[in-house]
């Protein structure tokens, strides 16, 4: 089995393991159990497959999808700050240092680099700001002490997912123009993916 083939494999994975948290979070808004806080995370889904559809239509009839994967990454990094902004008290200053971050991305993809190549710089600094904050997520969680069942608690699941996907893409995101490879980040991505299920799954548990 060559590398191509298992590249091939991972990236197919990748793909089609999205409907995993897919399926369990329409279940969990059907059932009612999809609160605020993870709501975020579940448009978030949801644009990741038209997202998938529009990457793949620019990829066949122009022959290039960096536009739209420019203005993907804004998107995401708005829903998941987002998201990290509601887990934090001071929110206020969350606001503010998502702001400075979502900025950033725009100015880098408008002024910094070319909107038709591979956004290496803010896919790499997007990594590190979402490491950090989930990162800053497991040390309020113990400080506080508050949940002593944390495997219980649905954004421990997510976070860890999240966790994983830029710590397993960083690699990716830093070497892309010089490997060309995404294999890292699929192997990542599927994994992420399965977190993200067992996070909606005890959303459904409350």
């Amino acid at each position: 089995m060559n590398s191509d083939h298992i590249d091939n494999i991972l990236r197919l994975t990748s793909n089609y393991s999205v409907w995993l948290p897919f399926l369990a979070g329409a279940y969990t808004l059907g059932k009612g159990s999809l609160h605020h806080k993870i709501t975020p995370i579940f448009i978030l889904i949801v644009l990741s497959f038209i997202s998938d559809v529009i990457s793949i239509f620019l990829a066949e009839t122009y022959g290039n999808n960096m536009p739209w994967f420019h203005g993907y990454q804004i998107l995401e990094g708005g829903l998941l700050a987002y998201y990290f902004t509601n887990l934090f008290e001071r929110r206020r200053i969350w606001k503010v240092t998502s702001i400075l971050f979502l900025t950033f991305l725009l100015i880098n993809s408008l002024f910094l680099g070319s909107f038709f190549e591979f956004n290496t710089r803010g896919t790499s600094v997007s990594a590190i700001f979402f490491i950090a904050l989930c990162l800053f997520f497991y040390y309020k969680t113990y400080s506080d002490e508050e949940n002593l069942f944390i495997e219980r608690n649905e954004h421990f699941w997510i976070v860890t997912g999240i966790l994983i996907y830029y710590s397993g893409s960083f690699f990716t995101f830093l070497s892309y123009e010089t490997f060309k490879t995404w294999m890292f980040h699929n192997m990542a991505n599927t994994i992420k993916n399965i977190f993200l299920f067992i996070g909606f799954f005890f959303c459904i548990k409350r």
